[in-house]
């Protein structure tokens, strides 16, 4: 009897990870464990692997990125109405931006309403044909505020897969954890030291978010730290 098709869930996703990564079991076992088709887990990884120091398959991103699949879908088709959509294109290879008829359809008030943005996905979605009546012919949308991407290399950089199991079973005190965190609107950051073990906090209020005043941050908490270790052992000789 053939099994039902059931999507993958979060607990499954962060078995994958915890298997394939630190188990280092291969495909068809994880599949085995799951009760799932070799396949589905070869699919799974492939398209969800990432590559931040090393390639790795994340479970929380994976299972964000399929939430947004199943959202999108079953979009439905853009200037559904046969009336709108003709006048739309009638207007568009007259040479009217997507605005403008947008505009006219809204004071016409006789066909359906359509917003200038659901014209341009209908024009990049459904039919690209029409993006020569554009007045910008791109042939990808651009984004409005576009992100500058940086290429960062790291020399002699370590992936934390290659951690040491007995820093992962916090057995041993004295390693440290260090992560940055924004307020609301990024007007301020703040730099935060956690110990494995006893879970002794650090917070350092940064005056910027660059490297260099984290790097600053964590130095200081340090030095900081060493200072209280010397006065403790003084005070007990």
């Amino acid at each position: 009897m053939k099994k039902e098709y059931r999507h993958l869930t979060l607990m499954e996703r962060q078995r994958i990870f915890e298997w394939y990564h630190y188990k280092k079991k291969s495909m068809r076992e994880i599949a085995r464990l799951l009760d799932r088709s070799h396949s589905t887990i070869s699919r799974e990884i492939k398209r969800n692997m990432t590559t931040y120091y090393v390639a790795t398959y994340y479970p929380h991103p994976a299972h964000s990125e399929y939430l947004k699949r199943i959202r999108t879908r079953a979009q439905r088709m853009k200037l559904k109405s046969n009336a709108t959509r003709n006048y739309v294109i009638e207007k568009l290879k007259l040479g009217w931006s997507p605005e403008i008829i947008s505009g006219r359809l809204k004071v016409d008030a006789q066909l359906d309403y359509v917003c200038h943005e659901s014209i341009y996905q209908y024009i990049y979605k459904e039919e690209p044909g029409l993006r020569d009546h554009l007045p910008r012919k791109h042939k990808k949308r651009r984004k409005k505020y576009p992100t500058r991407k940086y290429k960062t290399i790291i020399s002699d950089k370590t992936s934390i897969l290659e951690r040491p199991q007995k820093i992962n079973d916090r057995s041993i005190p004295g390693h440290w954890e260090s992560d940055s965190v924004e307020s609301k609107g990024r007007q301020c950051a703040l730099n935060v030291l956690v110990e494995r073990v006893s879970r002794l906090m650090h917070v350092t209020r940064l005056s910027s978010k660059k490297s260099v005043d984290t790097k600053n941050a964590i130095l200081n908490c340090v030095i900081h730290r060493d200072r209280f270790n010397l006065r403790s052992s003084k005070s007990i000789l």
